[in-house]
């Protein structure tokens, strides 16, 4: 997938169990996999306690695919404004 590379910035759909809410997540990959198909490993970086979450604020999303329709689970490129 062109453009995916550790280090960028995407947003990550969580699902009801892993945060409680279904909005963008911001995210940044750690680790792509080969191939075209956009599965890549992510840290998530929730708004904390507001999102369900506590200890260090982060949490990994492992082997996530691309999702243009914003499935949970998930993840997409930020929309531009």
């Amino acid at each position: 997938m062109e453009g995916l590379i550790e280090g960028r910035i995407v947003h990550y759909m969580p699902n009801e169990k892993e945060s409680g809410h279904s909005h963008h997540m911001a995210a940044i990959v750690v680790r792509v996999f080969g191939g075209t198909d956009g599965i890549a490993n992510l840290t998530v970086f929730p708004d904390w306690l507001n999102d369900g979450h506590s200890g260090d604020g982060v949490f990994w999303a492992t082997s996530r695919k691309y999702s243009e329709g914003k499935e949970p689970m998930t993840w997409h490129w930020p929309e531009k404004k």
